[in-house]
């Protein structure tokens, strides 16, 4: 098994199955590898991993036909696009690309996750197991752990991409609500592992500037921990 995919799963199983390594006999440490167990190493965080997703994969999952919505990766645009909608959830997921509705890779496992979308590729549908290893590459899990925790919280999110930095905004649902006219988001956040640098003044105030009138916030990812900073001072939140 390639290194790239055993760290995706290591690091999913911080947030898939923290509880099961809290339960075991070795200790679980969090640090600059992202998360690891001493006394049994990556290779048995990675079986406790594998372990779960068997058993998930055992069990029965019942989804609603009439709500269930499809989708076609398009892995040269590493898009979603929808072909078939179904339920109320498109008032709040997906943009469109050439008159054509399309969910980036973190909305499109959210629906999926949810029950919501079923996503094909070469012809055949995608497991939640597979959408993980095809759309949430390992580079960008902790955006997705972000986007999932803001969407489970309520809010609306939505991913920009400047210049080579993606950011993600946040919005509070309210009603009346159209995803069109949304107005200026809440908050905008930029997304940092623990072990990662801090940004640079320089970069800070260009992310800033690029939509003045929200806050800029930095999402801190320790594994399956998430830490908010206010960036403008410095201080800490909580949502």
């Amino acid at each position: 098994m390639s290194t790239s995919i055993r760290k995706l799963f290591c690091e999913a199983l911080a947030t898939t199955a923290l509880g099961a390594a809290q339960n075991s006999p070795a200790t679980s440490k969090i640090g600059p590898k992202g998360f690891f167990l001493e006394g049994g190493g990556e290779d048995q965080l990675l079986q406790t991993f594998l372990s779960d997703e068997h058993r998930s994969l055992d069990s029965q999952h019942i989804t609603i036909e009439r709500s269930l919505s499809r989708g076609l990766w398009l892995d040269s645009e590493k898009v979603v696009e929808v072909t078939t909608q179904k339920g109320v959830c498109w008032a709040t997921h997906g943009y469109m690309c050439n008159g054509k509705l399309c969910l980036t890779v973190e909305e499109a496992v959210f629906l999926m996750e949810s029950g919501n979308l079923e996503v094909f590729s070469a012809g055949l549908p995608m497991s939640i197991h597979q959408a993980y290893h095809t759309l949430i590459q390992p580079h960008n899990l902790q955006q997705y752990q972000v986007y999932a925790y803001l969407k489970r919280a309520g809010y609306l999110v939505q991913k920009r991409t400047y210049s080579d930095s993606s950011v993600l905004e946040a919005w509070r649902c309210r009603i009346p609500f159209r995803k069109s006219h949304l107005g200026p988001p809440n908050y905008r956040l930029i997304i940092a592992r623990v072990s990662d640098p801090f940004p640079t003044n320089t970069r800070l105030h260009q992310l800033s500037q690029l939509t003045p009138q929200a806050p800029l916030w930095c999402a801190v990812v320790d594994g399956s921990n998430l830490t908010f900073y206010a960036l403008e001072n410095s201080e800490m939140i909580t949502i």
